[in-house]
This record gives structure tokens, sequence and C-alpha cells, in this order.
């Protein structure tokens, strides 16, 4: 029995004085750290300490950015490469918090330098390039990283850059990236993550470097319908003045154009926009087949409702996905008078009936919406 608790007692000793070094490690305490290796605490000890990942104190020591104490581990023959947790290796947190010494030194020790994490795919790389760090990034490539490989996600170091907005990194990884970099599996490019992120640098620096702005991913999405999705009108400006094409995604199905997604936004500003640049306000979009003009009216944006109208909307299309109704039954629904008034002053026709032989009229007083129900029967309804 004296045996078992011995060992059970030498256990106990190396599980604690894996959890110290790892503290010791985290806080960058070079002189304690010392002083648990020569007492035999295992350099390589992984463990959640109630942080929710598994570290090693090399690790913790890499991303706290402690200089000496990564070296003092790496002397005492930490395996440099270990990922324990999902999440990847101490190259790695380095990178993401842009931690260039300790990535020099890492490297210099032999770091695998395009390792992958478990989670997702991503390698130091792409993390210097998510979170900006340019200096980082240059290191990184100087050792050999390849910056088209792509994460599970489909991204690569290049993408991440562009989608968070980072210019330096971009430019720095521009010139070295192959076609396989370029874009995601699903064909999106940066230009379309710049777009959804509101980069409007990157997006103006991409469409001068030649990219196309009417590259459309699977789905048909281009980069303006991101911009005009996600509301970036200076992005918007930029690409249309880029050669964006405002019809862009009319000729797909089930993919709203850039005008019919800025109508039911409400975005007026986008609206009048894509109109000046050529938008075709009569295109009919989606499984049901509606309109710009059809999806404004029935939320009641009078002013894009006029700018529409203004550009040769027209009141009277019936959308054959919603029972062959027009603007003006969907604006007899909602009851808005004001959109009622401009629908019938631009010509349309108050007895129009759907499919199912519903009028306007009929709609406006079945709903009780008398003040509509009598601007119709002013304007000839039946």
């Amino acid at each position: 029995m004296k045996w078992l608790i011995g060992f059970l007692a030498l256990v106990s000793v190396k599980i604690d004085s894996g959890r110290d070094l790892r503290e010791a490690a985290k806080l960058g305490d070079g002189v304690r750290v010392r002083e648990l290796i020569q007492q035999g605490a295992q350099v390589d000890s992984a463990g959640d300490d109630g942080d929710g990942s598994r570290m090693t104190p090399l690790l913790w020591a890499a991303v706290e950015g402690h200089a000496e104490v990564v070296r003092s581990l790496i002397e005492a023959g930490a395996a440099i490469d270990l990922a324990p947790d999902v999440h990847g290796t101490a190259l790695k947190g380095a990178a993401d918090q842009g931690r260039i010494e300790i990535v020099d030194i890492l490297l210099r020790a032999g770091a695998e330098v395009d390792s992958r994490a478990k989670s997702d795919g991503v390698t130091p790389l792409m993390m210097a390039a998510r979170s900006g760090h340019s200096e980082v990034a240059g290191l990184l490539l100087k050792a050999g990283a390849d910056p088209s490989l792509r994460s599970d996600q489909g991204m690569s170091a290049f993408m991440e850059a562009a989608s968070k907005g980072h210019l330096d990194v971009l430019k720095l990884l521009d010139s070295r990236i192959t076609e396989l970099g370029k874009r995601t599996p699903d064909e999106e490019t940066a230009v379309i993550f710049a777009a959804i992120g509101g980069h409007v640098d990157i997006v103006r620096y991409l469409l001068g470097a030649g990219w196309s702005p009417n590259h459309s991913a699977d789905l048909g999405v281009t980069a303006l319908h991101a911009a005009v999705n996600q509301g970036h009108d200076d992005v918007l400006k930029v690409l249309l003045e880029g050669g964006a094409d405002a019809n862009g995604g009319a000729d797909v199905p089930n993919v709203p154009t850039p005008l019919a997604i800025a109508s039911m936004n409400g975005r007026l500003d986008a609206v009048v926009a894509l109109l000046r640049a050529g938008a075709d306000p009569n295109v009919k979009v989606s499984e049901r087949r509606s309109t710009a003009l059809y999806a404004a009216s029935s939320k009641g944006y009078t002013g894009i409702v006029h700018a529409l109208l203004e550009a040769g909307a027209d009141p009277n299309l019936q959308i054959d996905g919603i029972d062959d109704t027009t603007a003006l039954h969907i604006a007899c629904t909602a009851g808005n008078l004001e959109v009622v008034s401009l629908l019938l002053a631009a010509g349309a026709n108050p007895n129009l009936r759907s499919r199912s032989g519903a009028t306007p009229l009929m709609v406006a007083s079945g709903l009780g919406h008398d003040a509509v129900a009598a601007a119709l029967r002013a304007a000839g309804a039946q």
C-alpha cells in the first residue's frame, strides 16, 4: 500500500508542477519556469487551467509574448509544433497576436511554417493576415509560407486580409498568390469579401489591379449585391465607377438584383445610384418574380416608389408568383395612402384583377382601409 501512496503522490506532484509551469509561462516568470524545469516539470504538459482550452507552457508563452520563456522551453526540449488543442500550434498563436519576436524564435527553431489548426485548417499566415500583422506575414512568407493555401472554409490569407480590411497585408500577398488563393471553392473573390466588409480602400485597390467588379459566386452574387445588402454606399459608388453591372443577377434564377435588394431594404440613396447607373426597375426577380417597385410598395417606402416610377417602373406589372397582383394591390393591402396615390398618379390601373379575381378596391375595402378605398374610387375603381 505504501508504494501506491507514493506513486499517487508522485503523479500528483507532476500534475501540479505541469500546472505551475503553464502558469509561470503564461505570466512570463522566467526564473520560476527554469526552476520548475530543473525540478523535472514536464515541458509539454497540457491542460485546461480554467480558460476552456488545452494549452502547453510553450503555447502560453508564445501567445502572451514572453520571448525569454519561449527560449527556455525550447532549450528544455519543448515540442515546437505540438497542438494539444484544436486551435493550433505556438506559431499560429504568436502570429495571431502579432508577436514577431516569438514568430522569429519559433521559425529559427524549426517550427512548421504552414502548420494547420485541426479545427478549421487555418495556417499562421492566415492568422497574421486576418489580424493585420504585416510584419509577421512578411516574416512567414520569407520562411516559405504558402499564401495560396486555403482553410477548411476556403479562405486564403489573401482573402482573409481583404475580408478584414488590411490593405498593407493584401499588397504584400498580392504578387505571391496563385489562382487557387484568389477565390473560394464557391467562387467568392477578394472583391466580394471586401465589399461585404465595407472596405472601400481594398475594393478600390483590387479594381485598380484589374480585378473584375462583376465576377459572381456560384449563387450568382456579385460584389455589388454584397455592398448593397450590407449598406455600404461608398463601396457601391466605387464599384459602379469601376464598371459594375447595375443589373447584375437579373438573369440568375432566384437572385434579386442590387436594385431589388436596395428597394426591399429601404435604401433610397442606393436606389438612386443604381438607377443612374442603368438599373432596370422592371426586372422580375426571385422565386415570386417580384419587382423593386412591388417590394418598395409593400414596405411603404414612398421615396423609393417615387424614384422607381420616375425611372420608368411599370405600376401595372403583374407579379405572377404572387397571384398576379400589382404594386397597387400590395400597397392597398398595407393601407398606405401615400404610396397608393403615387401609383395612381403614375397610371396604375385600379381595376386590374389578380389571378384569384381581386381588385385593389376589393383588397382595401376588405381590410378596412377606407381612405385608400376612397382614393381608388376617385381614380375610377369599379
